[in-house]
């Protein structure tokens, strides 16, 4: 394939061979297409690459695992097995009690529980049983924050789903990331 030549990939995507000017090194960047998502998306075979002219950012630090979200289909069994057997402590319950909060000891919760369907009519959830979302602290104020989006954004990462002290970004393979900074006051 020659320089700046695309062509499709069986898996939907679009593989290019492209040089980037300032190093004068050669790569191949896959820019991953959906039919339902008009956002491409760019990965690069070179660790952490930037697109051409993006803007510099401090990298992300990140701090620790803050938690994991499960989509579950029963929340009897899933207390069952993460209380009863496993051992770890119920802190809570969420949105009228379709999530349920456990912790290892140190935070608030490690996981987090929810239901995959909701009953009846009426809007469902946006999962089905399995990984909900992973989220890593990334620091301690609101301008870690920021600088955690300006760094993402400066790899080609389209940030959402935002609160006050979190937002999202998803992996080469569709997983939710969210990067967040605990409560500040």
């Amino acid at each position: 394939m020659a320089e700046g030549e695309e062509r499709d990939d069986p898996d939907g995507g679009t593989r290019a061979l492209r040089r980037d000017g300032n190093s004068g090194k050669s790569g191949v960047a896959i820019r991953r297409l959906s039919r339902f998502c008009h956002d491409a998306q760019w990965y690069t075979t070179s660790a952490m690459e930037t697109r051409a002219g993006a803007p510099t950012a401090a990298p992300i630090r990140i701090r620790e695992l803050g938690h994991v979200s499960l989509f579950v289909r029963d929340l009897d069994a899933t207390r069952h097995f993460y209380r009863d057997i496993l051992g770890l402590q119920e802190t809570g319950t969420g949105k009228n009690g379709r999530i349920v909060f456990f912790s290892a000891g140190v935070h608030h919760h490690d996981l987090s529980c929810e239901l995959a369907r909701a009953e009846g009519p009426g809007p469902q959830p946006k999962g089905v049983p399995g990984l909900y979302h992973i989220a890593f602290d990334v620091g301690a104020s609101l301008d870690d924050l920021a600088a955690a989006r300006r760094w993402v954004e400066a790899h080609g990462l389209a940030p959402f789903g935002e609160t006050p002290t979190a937002f999202c970004v998803r992996d080469a393979d569709g997983h939710e990331i969210e990067l967040y900074v605990p409560s500040v006051r």
